[in-house]
């Protein structure tokens, strides 16, 4: 093979006699040095120095450090800490500098004689070679035969980094080189291999894709692999394992999820098997959220099959009669007694049906009253930003000295999804005004430097104190989503979670404690309270008065909810949590929760505060949010690694300038104006 290759590229230059003698002189010299020099920082100096005025000098420095490398004694030993390693490194580090000098000496026959020579003896010295001789350059495919012959000895991990470093990925197809090293679990190698080629990386999930497919034939792909048997790694192959697999590189390669269709409609599918229970075993989603995450998660006629069929198996009919009408399913799909069904009565839509879901179920208000801690705000006070021009108005409103901001934040659950969550809603709250940011909108409308000066205006100033609860998660997602706040949320200032305020002072109780202030008896945990017509909440036995019986959810509260509850005497209502907060417009019951959500952090804090106050507690009423959730110092190695590898793709990445509509960045709009988001602020007093 050498010599058919050699006759198409022509022969590598070759030193004169002159120069041999002197490229042998400088060896004899570097071994010396290296096996008896004990001093490291010295031997690292005089080596360096002995090797750039070796390459300066050279007739042809590319032939003066092949030989150098070839001679080594340590060649074979295939380690980082060797001569020859670092012989090598010097080089890179020489023609990084002085290459332009003696590309001319550079030719297609030194470029394959380096190839061959740490492709054979030391694969760790392949980087620095690709670097210093720009083996990676547009016609290097005769290095293609070599990679075909790692792949015939079996050598995959070989053949796969040399083609992925000299960008020869196009020449191979995904059995060659893909399929031998997922059936050996080395997913790493494959990262690398198809890293910055697109249609590699949408090559790999598509296969993952096929593989979770229920009619694939495992064994036949196994047969034709050539695989040694005892490699491959079955507990791997299983479809549970590929698939999270591929969810994986979908989001790290940002892959449409339509490539992907069998192992997205089964994540979906399980995303909704898992709403079914929450509606109809744990009974904990109302109408209204149940409609629109239904909506959310059907998004293909295969789901919406599967609704149908899922609602049949909890025998809730006239349910599945309505979505079949409302997705216009195919007659002849239904089964004959859903058929029959439809063809006997008349169902509304969804919408029609959201108002009064169930009848027998207790309203919003009466759980609200009996059962939930509430917001007590006035309606016009809440004010939802999705622009420019109110975003600025109301930072710098609630950014004045002495205030107390609650914050909170909102986003759609993702129920497995492949696509990465994102923030939809933040909650601003102040003793005056309830900010609600609309995050979909305004990180299309908002420049970088206006993020920037929100973070530096609002979490840098120590003029203002900041309230979250467990919001180190929050603060991470808003580094990640919006870069440009990273440094000034480093020197985040006076920001408490009341999760740590909360257990500093529980620590530091007295052991003979008094109850809490939440007034609430401990044996009060009936599944059923009984409720005054008026809506206060009474314990005492039915008289004259009109009393209802409400039916309440028996879950734990835990969290901030619970905190409410000891707090101020009711746990939040949660029911609102799960909704889908990208939906625009907000239904007013999302808009109460995410409000009460910021604005009941106030409120826990004076009670903590007057709490510490009332014990003499000797606990710092405004400890500070670890910096290291700012800066994701915790990140998992998978998750770093992704972060690298986004980075590393928007250095390839052609540089496209981005154009924001000035009008957007003004906050003006062409369209119609959305009317008002007024909340259901209907409570009795």
């Amino acid at each position: 093979m050498e010599s058919v290759l050699q006759k198409k590229i022509g022969n590598s230059d070759m030193a004169s006699e002159e120069q041999k003698s002197l490229d042998k002189s400088v060896l004899v010299e570097l071994e010396k040095l290296w096996t008896e020099t004990k001093d490291r920082d010295k031997l690292k100096s005089s080596i360096s120095q002995i090797c750039q005025r070796t390459f300066s000098t050279s007739e042809n420095p590319y032939l003066t450090v092949i030989f150098l490398v070839e001679n080594c004694e340590d060649l074979r030993a295939g380690k980082t800490v060797s001569l020859s390693f670092t012989v090598m490194r010097e080089f890179e580090k020489w023609a990084k500098d002085n290459g332009s000098q003696f590309e001319h000496l550079l030719n297609n026959g030194l470029k394959l004689k380096a190839f061959r020579l740490v492709t054979t003896f030391h694969m760790l010295l392949f980087d620095p070679v690709v670097k210093s001789f720009c083996l990676r350059h547009s016609g290097n495919d005769y290095f293609v035969p070599y990679v075909k012959a790692f792949i015939s000895q079996g050598k995959d991990k070989e053949a796969a980094t040399v083609a992925s470093k000299l960008n020869l990925q196009s020449h191979f197809g995904i059995e060659e080189i893909i399929v031998p090293l997922l059936l050996q679990d080395k997913v790493n190698i494959i990262e690398n291999y198809v890293f910055r080629d697109k249609q590699q990386q949408e090559n790999v999930v598509a296969l993952l894709d096929r593989m979770c497919d229920r009619s694939f034939d495992l064994e036949d792909l196994l047969s034709k692999s050539g695989i040694s048997r005892s490699k491959i790694k079955r507990d791997k192959l299983h479809p549970k394992v590929l698939s999270k697999l591929a969810i994986r590189l979908m989001k790290l390669y940002q892959i449409p999820p339509e490539l992907c269709p069998n192992i997205c409609n089964a994540r979906s599918l399980g995303g909704l098997k898992f709403l079914m229970y929450k509606r109809y075993i744990e009974q904990s989603l109302t109408g209204e959220i149940w409609n629109e995450l239904v909506e959310g998660a059907v998004t293909t006629d295969f789901l919406k099959e599967q609704l149908i069929d899922l609602l049949i198996g909890y025998n809730e009919v006239a349910e599945a009669v309505k979505w079949a009408r409302y997705y216009n399913i195919d007659y002849e799909k239904l089964p004959e007694h859903l058929r029959d069904t439809m063809a006997d009565a008349e169902y509304s839509s969804p919408e029609a049906e959201s108002a009064d879901w169930d009848s027998e179920c207790y309203s919003e208000k009466e759980v609200e009253d009996a059962a939930y801690y509430s917001l007590d705000f006035p309606e016009e006070n809440i004010i939802f930003v999705d622009n420019r021009r109110d975003f600025l108005q109301h930072i710098r409103e609630i950014s004045q000295p002495g205030n107390i901001i609650g914050m909170d934040a909102e986003w759609r659950p993702s129920f497995g999804a492949s696509t990465p969550q994102r923030m939809a809603l933040f909650q601003l709250a102040t003793q005056n005004v309830i900010i609600l940011l609309d995050m979909l909108a305004l990180t299309e409308r908002l420049t970088a430097e206006d993020w920037k000066q929100f973070a530096v205006t609002v979490f840098a100033s120590d003029h203002v104190l900041k309230l979250g609860y467990g919001f180190g998660s929050d603060l991470q997602m808003l580094v990640k989503k919006i870069p440009s706040m990273q440094e000034p949320l480093l020197g985040t200032k006076r920001m408490v979670d009341l999760q740590t305020l909360h257990a500093r002072i529980e620590k530091s109780m007295p052991k003979e404690r008094v109850p809490d202030f939440s007034g609430m008896e401990e044996n009060d945990s009936d599944d059923d309270k009984v409720v005054e017509d008026s809506g206060s909440a009474s314990a005492a036995p039915c008289s004259e008065k009109s009393y209802t019986v409400i039916k309440t959810f028996k879950t734990e509260e835990r969290g901030l909810s619970d905190l409410v509850r000891q707090c101020l005497g009711k746990p939040l209502n949660k029911s609102q949590q799960m909704s889908d907060w990208e939906r625009r417009p907000l239904r007013p019951a999302q808009i109460t929760y995410a409000a009460l959500d910021a604005y009941v952090l106030l409120e826990v804090y004076q009670v903590l505060t007057s709490k510490i106050t009332a014990y003499g507690l000797k606990v710092n009423p405004e400890p500070n949010i670890p910096i290291g959730n700012v800066k994701g110092s915790k990140k998992s190695r998978q998750q770093r690694k992704q972060d690298h590898v986004r980075e590393k793709q928007k250095e390839l990445a052609p540089q496209t300038a981005e154009h924001q509509d000035q009008t957007a960045r003004e906050g003006h709009s062409t369209a119609t104006p959305r009317p008002a988001i007024t909340p259901d602020f209907q409570k009795t007093k």
